[in-house]
């Protein structure tokens, strides 16, 4: 079912304004026009993902929020957990998938990339942040082409069901916004969905490459890491698992 304005109409949680745009390549991109409005709590929604995959339609849930939080320089990886955790948590309620979840921003499902979570903030001289933009992209549907069914990396593809996309997103919206309220909820059912932690992984920084092992993802969103017995907080790079 393709998002509609009349299904997210009186459904979506009250305290955010919305506005469906067809054809959008950059939600987030859109959604900073509004930044010097400063109009907080929107989400700008592509009514279809303009985005292309070796030729093949990939029909996605692609969002962005702009909204204005009591959140910290030091807190700021944080909201790429919590926002991960929020579609992980929809994903379970309404369909039992269990993601997994790829320290800093992937959505796997059964080994495959499914989606990914993006946020962009503000150069500021201060401690806190005047704004925030999350962007979060999840792959749904499988998309037929010229009677052939496209072979993408979709949730529907992958298990075989059909995404409510709208029933979907709202839920999305309401565990953003429970987590961004409370969170000290979240952080346990990121750990328990995490796809690395406890595991030897390859880092890669601008700096270095490493192995070490994935300890766990701290309250800032860092991830710790067992480095020949040092642990180091890592605050950006890749990580993959291993390969034996």
């Amino acid at each position: 079912m393709s998002i509609s304005k009349e299904k997210l109409q009186g459904n979506l949680n009250k305290k955010y304004t919305f506005e469906l745009v067809e054809n959008l390549d950059s939600t987030m991109d859109y959604i900073k026009k509004y930044v010097d409005e400063r109009k907080f709590n929107h989400i700008v929604i592509a009514k279809e993902d303009g985005g292309k995959d070796g030729g093949k339609s990939i029909s996605t849930i692609n969002m962005s929020l702009l909204i204005k939080d009591d959140i910290s320089i030091e807190e700021v990886l944080k909201i790429n957990t919590l926002t991960s955790t929020a579609v992980y948590s929809a994903l379970k309620e309404l369909y039992d998938i269990d993601l997994g979840l790829k320290w800093l921003n992937d959505l796997i499902l059964d080994d495959k990339k499914v989606g990914e979570i993006l946020c962009q903030y503000p150069q500021t001289a201060g401690n806190k942040l005047d704004y925030l933009i999350i962007n979060v992209v999840l792959n749904t549907k499988k998309v037929e082409i010229s009677g052939n069914l496209a072979e993408i990396r979709a949730i529907e593809s992958v298990r075989n069901i059909q995404i409510d996309e709208n029933l979907l997103l709202i839920k999305i919206v309401d565990y953003i916004d429970k987590y961004l309220r409370d969170d000290s909820t979240y952080l346990e059912i990121y750990k328990q969905a995490s796809s690395i932690i406890g595991k030897e992984v390859d880092v890669y920084t601008n700096n270095e490459s490493f192995s070490a092992v994935a300890l766990l993802v701290n309250k800032y969103g860092y991830l710790l890491l067992d480095k020949s017995g040092e642990i180091v907080p890592l605050l950006s790079g890749k990580v993959s698992i291993k390969k034996k």
